[in-house]
Parts: C-alpha cells; sequence; structure tokens
C-alpha cells in the first residue's frame, strides 16, 4: 500500500486538514477534513474535485480515513499502469 506524504494544515477555525500529493503531475490534493456528525467528530473527503468518487466517504477516524486513500491511490495507480 502506497505510504503518502500527509502534510497537515489547518483552516481559519485551527482545525487540521491533512492534504498528500494525488496519482497525477497535475498538482491535484488528496484532503481529508473534519465535520462533526451525530456528536462525533468524522473524517471526509475534500480532495480536488477530479479525485472524489460520486458518493464522498467519511470515516470514524483520521487513520481510517488516511488507510482508504492510500488504498485509493494504489487503485488509481494499478488503473493507470
Amino acid at each position: 500500500m502506497a505510504q503518502l506524504n500527509w502534510r497537515e494544515h489547518f483552516d481559519e477555525n485551527d482545525n487540521s486538514i491533512w492534504e498528500a500529493d494525488g496519482p497525477y503531475s497535475d498538482g491535484f490534493q488528496w484532503r481529508l477534513k473534519q465535520a462533526i456528525h451525530e456528536n462525533r467528530i468524522v473524517w471526509y473527503e475534500a480532495h480536488d474535485a477530479e479525485l472524489i468518487g460520486d458518493y464522498p466517504e467519511t470515516w470514524p477516524t483520521l487513520e481510517a480515513a488516511k488507510r482508504a486513500i492510500e488504498l485509493a491511490h494504489d487503485n488509481v495507480m494499478t488503473d493507470e499502469i
């Protein structure tokens, strides 16, 4: 599985935003942001539009979100070969 180079940034409210380079050389980014859902923090896809699927996903933890994106990254790279 790809080990993406995740970088933490912060929004205007000091909430974490995690970004990693996408599978294409044109600068598209994988991006994970936080939201409150049923009184809990979830992580959701906030990637550049070219990388988001038809049904955006959410995950209960940052680790689960990163693993899912790394798998998606691998799948894109495999499809491109």
